[in-house]
């Protein structure tokens, strides 16, 4: 008898954070480039193929596949904002086939829990239920496509992990990992919190800083002083800004000051700026001890799909497939 797995919802997490691990240890990411498309009534398997009756473009031993199935992998590329041609996408639909075969006998599936974690962090990475709805009206994919390609992910992560639990990333893996990426990975940029008065020449930017400096309160000042549309009715707030991301000359008038200080004019992008500092935050650094777990799943992650795929070539090279005109 094969060995049943089912992928649940804190099976998921496990996988978000390796995945979360690659964005920087921040944005969750759920890969939608093994999904299948259509439709699927409510209580059932989450991991089924859904099936709509459309032109049959490929079969594999026998399986249909068809060419709605086929539109909806490009949809999921232009949601993910890939170029694909169809033959890819075609290649993707048989990949499918060969991946839910090899799961029920497995005895690998995906709970309904996991499918709407899923889900629920891929809105929330979008900016909520409204931007994500915008999204996929403009990539042209459904909901229902949205969950089966979720499910259709998570059922080829536990396929990996129930054929290849063998392999396994350690610790000096880790830590290799951990040295190559460290400031990019896993270091917090130092920020500043800023205000910034915008004006078209250096002469205002002279009368307004003397202004400031004999008492007045930045706000009100930015205010009625600002020709930036998008700070001045904050009291020309810009918030917690990285300092890597600002032009070199803002830098330079940053360091030193303390916090409540007003730089001197600043010509920046054409326009003359003062930049109040509210505050600072230093640069933090997470320690290997913290991220070896997630950079260990993550890894371990990677060597079995890169074991699956290879698998997945002799799958297809067994398998009858047949593309249809």
């Amino acid at each position: 008898m094969p060995r049943s797995l089912t992928i649940g919802a804190r099976s998921l997490l496990g996988r978000l954070s390796g995945a979360a691990l690659v964005a920087c240890l921040a944005a969750v990411t759920i890969t939608v480039a093994s999904g299948c498309g259509g439709t699927r009534s409510a209580g059932a398997d989450a991991t089924a193929a859904p099936r709509d009756g459309g032109t049959v473009a490929a079969r594999v031993d026998g399986v249909d596949v068809t060419r709605a199935d086929v539109d909806a992998i490009l949809a999921e590329a232009r949601l993910e904002g890939r170029a694909l041609e169809r033959s890819q996408a075609l290649d993707q639909a048989v990949r499918r086939v060969l991946i839910r075969r090899a799961a029920a006998r497995a005895g690998v599936t995906v709970d309904a829990a996991a499918v709407q974690a899923g889900l629920s962090a891929i809105s929330e990475r979008r900016g909520g239920e409204a931007a994500l709805t915008a999204a996929l009206k403009t990539a042209g994919l459904t909901r229902d496509q949205l969950k089966a390609a979720v499910a259709a992910g998570l059922l080829e992560g536990g396929l990996a992990d129930a054929k290849f639990p063998g392999l396994r990333a350690g610790d000096a893996a880790a830590k290799s990992f951990y040295r190559r990426n460290a400031a990019v990975l896993f270091t917090t940029a130092a920020e500043v919190r800023l205000g910034k008065i915008t004006m078209p020449g250096e002469l205002i930017a002279e009368k307004v800083a003397a202004r400031l400096a004999a008492g007045a309160t930045f706000g009100p000042t930015a205010r009625r002083f600002s020709m930036d549309p998008e700070t001045r009715f904050e009291g020309g707030l810009l918030g917690w800004v990285a300092v890597i991301t600002l032009p070199p000359e803002v830098r330079a008038a940053l360091a030193g000051l303390r916090a409540g200080d007003v730089t001197e004019p600043v010509r920046s992008s054409g326009r003359w700026h003062l930049f109040k500092l509210f505050a600072r935050r230093p640069a933090v650094v997470t320690p290997f001890a913290e991220a070896a777990a997630p950079i260990r799943r993550e890894l371990t992650r990677r060597r079995r799909a890169a074991a699956l795929d290879d698998w997945l070539v002799r799958a297809r090279e067994r398998a009858t497939v047949e593309v249809l005109p």
